[in-house]
């Protein structure tokens, strides 16, 4: 049974090593998008500011585990219902497996 009680009464940690591909950091995106770096810091700025608010339960995580639970998905899917937060944390046992998910 899916429901909250069910879910939590099987809850055990993972304690085994896991991959999670994300865009390179040292890049940053929005330098194309502006002409000095005063306007890439601010548009920087307007988009931390538009994103959601992390759920507390994320708090004091590295924002790399962190960004995934910021985001709620508006369309219903077989894992979760639609407007349902937090996201979803994914990640591979294969660092193969990793890089093939995001190719």
């Amino acid at each position: 049974m899916w429901t909250p009680t069910a879910l939590a009464s099987e809850f055990r940690r993972y304690r085994r090593t896991v991959w999670r591909v994300v865009e390179a950091q040292h890049r940053i995106s929005t330098n194309r998008l502006t002409s000095d770096l005063g306007e890439q810091q601010r548009l920087e700025e307007l988009a931390d500011n538009a994103k959601p608010d992390l759920p507390k339960s994320a708090h004091g995580l590295h924002y790399l585990l962190a960004s995934p639970f910021r985001y709620g998905h508006t369309v219903a899917s077989r894992f979760r219902r639609a407007y349902e937060r937090p996201g979803i944390f994914y990640a591979s046992e294969a660092e193969g497996t990793a890089i093939t998910e995001t190719a």
